[in-house]
């Protein structure tokens, strides 16, 4: 398991790039298995490149395999919007670009309308083939669409999140909270916020370190923060969203000059260490967990 002095290292090196030249983390499986689950893989070796650190050359050939790899997942989501321009205000790539440059492993659309028209619509195009679904991906009313020539795997979501299907997306405010880069129709920042609360604290249950990265570092001076707070209501996660944003601001400290620091120990109740991973600790989201199946049950 990554060492919790390098994981702080590490992280803290996005927000003080001077500290890890003091320090020597040297290539293991642990470091990459940590790296790539984070989603920080690309970033941490430009970071290093940036402040002429020496990388090590196992990890650079991982690094540009990795660069290849996100860029044929990028190619792909632009040719998806090229074959989708008929169906612009039914769908969103929801997840794929808040860890950009690094980038999950599927694709993942949410499909607000025409969600049947858009599935055909993509196997015709593309040499894709339905997998056959399990049953959580029924319950969630998910289907999976595998690019055999690539390898990439495409997530339909149809117009759901969590993991019985329990958050259900309309599309007034999926449109009212959607950007446009180039051709491609992602959340706004407000929205990515409120997906990734339901993806963590409702679905998943660990945190992912480009997550902590996304709130702290790449939010932009307009966010609506009113706005976040409408949007939690409406799904009712507001209190997942106040233990979100509790849990990371628990993670990242201020010292006297202003600057961000990131601060993990075992001794922190929100979080435990796993593979590298940060798990939320279940008495912190069972109660959140059973007041939404309540709710929607």
């Amino acid at each position: 398991m990554m060492s919790i002095k390098n994981m702080e290292l590490i992280v803290n090196s996005f927000f003080q790039p001077k500290l890890f030249i003091k320090e020597e983390i040297s290539y293991t499986k642990e470091l990459l298995f940590f790296l790539k689950e984070n989603k920080i893989l690309i970033r941490y070796i430009e970071l290093l490149e940036n402040n002429n650190v020496e990388v090590d050359k196992n990890l650079k050939t991982i690094y540009y395999s990795e660069v290849e790899r996100v860029r044929v997942n990028r190619d792909m989501i632009n040719r998806i919007a090229c074959s989708l321009k008929n169906y612009e205000k039914d769908y969103i790539f929801f997840k794929n670009f808040q860890h950009y440059p690094d980038m999950g492993d599927d694709i993942d659309i949410l499909i607000l309308n025409n969600f049947v028209d858009i599935k055909h619509k993509l196997i015709t195009d593309f040499p894709l083939t339905e997998k056959k679904p399990t049953i959580f991906n029924k319950l969630a009313k998910k289907n999976m669409l595998l690019d055999n020539e690539k390898g990439i795997e495409i997530e339909l979501h149809n117009a759901r999140l969590g993991r019985l299907g329990e958050f259900k997306f309309t599309e007034k405010e999926i449109n009212y909270c959607k950007n446009i880069k180039d051709i491609i129709y992602l959340p706004s920042s407000e929205l990515q916020l409120i997906i990734n609360v339901i993806q963590r604290l409702y679905t998943r249950s660990y945190l992912r370190i480009s997550e902590i990265l996304f709130l702290k570092l790449n939010f932009p001076k307009t966010f609506d923060w009113v706005l976040v707070n409408e949007i939690a209501k409406k799904f009712g996660v507001l209190k997942g969203l106040n233990l979100y944003l509790e849990i990371i601001d628990s993670l990242v400290l201020h010292d006297k000059s202003g600057q961000s620091k990131f601060a993990y120990n075992s001794a922190n109740r929100f979080l435990y260490l796993k593979k590298s991973l940060l798990y939320i600790k279940k008495f912190q989201i069972a109660p959140l967990f059973i007041f939404q199946r309540l709710k929607k049950y």
